[in-house]
C-alpha cells in the first residue's frame, strides 16, 4: 500500500516504512520498520524499533530503541 508522510515528519537514514500513515512532526530512527502501521503526531519511534502490521500508536508516543510493537491495542 501506499505511504503517507505528514508535515514535518523526518525518516532516519536506513529506516524502512511502507504502507502506513506518519503524522505531522513525527520521528523515525535509524535502522527502524514500520509496515502498515498507524503512527501519530510527533511520535519518535527509536532506533532499531519494529511497528508490526496493525500497530496504531498515538499522539505523542515515545517507542524504545528496539522495540516491537505488535498489532491489535492502540499504545
Amino acid at each position: 500500500g501506499l505511504t503517507a508522510v505528514g508535515p514535518g515528519a523526518r525518516v532516519a537514514a536506513g529506516a524502512v516504512v511502507r504502507g502506513s500513515v506518519l503524522g505531522a512532526a513525527a520521528e523515525v530512527g535509524e535502522a527502524a520498520e514500520i509496515a502498515e502501521a498507524l503512527v501519530g503526531e510527533g511520535v519518535s519511534v527509536g532506533r532499531g524499533a519494529r511497528l508490526l502490521p496493525g500497530s496504531i500508536v498515538g499522539d505523542g508516543a515515545v517507542i524504545a530503541a528496539d522495540a516491537v510493537v505488535e498489532g491489535g491495542e492502540p499504545v
